[in-house]
């Protein structure tokens, strides 16, 4: 039978990991199995890896971290086997770089189609991806590092990249001045097979613009333009919002960032409340937009667990998901990095204050 490639499964249970070695071996492939972080290590430096099963739950380093660490040290793509029903565990494992998940208890079958869905579409590098004698792509002021597998921003910051971003970011560039929408972009090779409403390459798209966002360049943005532009477009869209308040001098600041960050507050009060009104002000060294709704609210002792990325609230906010989602940890993250911060408070009446307050430069 054709060699198909190399598997490491790292898992303590020693059950499983003898059932998979075998499972895998029958099925053509080559299988090594070990019970931690130190056996995957040991492995990766022996030979070459064509792809990682992961548990989240190991003696010592968990999957997570090992995971992280893999997606720096190597471009081997990771499944990972999580809990039944932890949709935490699924989501974060996406986030930080692996390429697949499945639940535990599973069919081998499933795991054996899965292997062969992400080797396929690590293999099948479209022709426009394949340029050997090329040592890095370059654009708007970037430069991707084929060798090093980074990413260097116009200010000559090193951006790591996890396999997962560096292959989404490659195929990107292999298009450009196309838009690719999300089913394109599950048959490229960046992702894997999915249901339509799976959310793994949203993951994927979102971190990777962050890490653009992060090196952008700081230039004078118009706070009120940019906002009336925002409001504008919500209008449009049949969204009823108001604007309020002047920012005054334009502010020193990422255009791109700043946009996303008020679109992130703005697509929350209209997503989870109503009466949506923006009021923009602040003083000589600060600049103060806040974002009002309408709505349920949140409860007391949630408002600073929202943050948190995939944070699930179970007194919601809307009855079908679960919480504000990432959006938020995204807006905070981003006004963090520019030296400010985002907050939130309930609304005598009803309703969510997201507040917003970055420091003039």
């Amino acid at each position: 039978m054709e060699d198909q490639g190399h598997i490491l499964v790292v898992d303590d249970d020693h059950d499983i990991r003898t059932l998979l070695g075998d499972y895998l071996r029958r099925n053509g492939f080559r299988a090594t199995t070990v019970a931690d972080g130190r056996g995957l290590w040991q492995a990766v430096d022996a030979g070459r890896i064509d792809l990682v099963i992961l548990d989240v739950m190991l003696p010592g380093e968990d999957g997570f971290t090992l995971c992280k660490q893999l997606a720096v040290r190597t471009a081997v793509p990771v499944i990972m086997l999580t809990a039944k029903g932890d949709d935490t565990d699924r989501i974060v494992g996406l986030e930080i770089g692996a390429d697949d998940y499945l639940p535990k208890p599973f069919n081998p079958r499933e795991l054996l189609a899965r292997i062969k869905s992400v080797l396929r579409r690590v293999r099948a590098v479209p022709p426009a991806m394949k340029a050997e004698a090329a040592r890095a792509l370059r654009f708007g002021g970037w430069t991707l590092d084929l060798e090093a597998r980074n990413l260097v921003s116009p200010a000559q910051v090193v951006v790591a990249l996890s396999g997962a971003e560096f292959r989404l970011l490659r195929v990107f560039l292999a298009y450009p001045n196309r838009v690719l929408s999300r089913d394109q972009l599950m048959d490229l090779p960046v992702g894997r097979e999915a249901d339509p409403l799976d959310r793994s390459i949203d993951v994927q798209v979102s971190r990777l613009r962050q890490r653009l966002d992060d090196g952008e360049a700081l230039r004078p943005v118009d706070v009120d333009a940019l906002l009336s532009a925002m409001v504008a477009d919500e209008e449009a869209s049949g969204h009823d919002m108001r604007l309020s308040g002047s920012a005054g001098a334009p502010f020193m600041g990422k255009p791109a960032g700043l946009r996303r960050l008020l679109q992130n507050l703005i697509d929350n009060a209209i997503k989870y409340g109503s009466d949506v009104e923006v009021a923009v002000g602040g003083a000589s060294d600060q600049l103060a937009i806040t974002v009002l709704d309408r709505g349920p609210g949140i409860p007391a002792d949630a408002l600073e667990q929202v943050f948190e990325p995939f944070r699930r609230l179970e007194a919601s906010r809307h009855p079908d998901t679960g919480g504000p989602g990432l959006g938020l940890s995204i807006a905070r993250n981003i006004a963090q990095a520019m030296g400010g911060d985002v907050t939130l408070s309930n609304r005598v009446g009803g309703g969510l204050e997201a507040r917003l307050r970055l420091p003039r430069r």
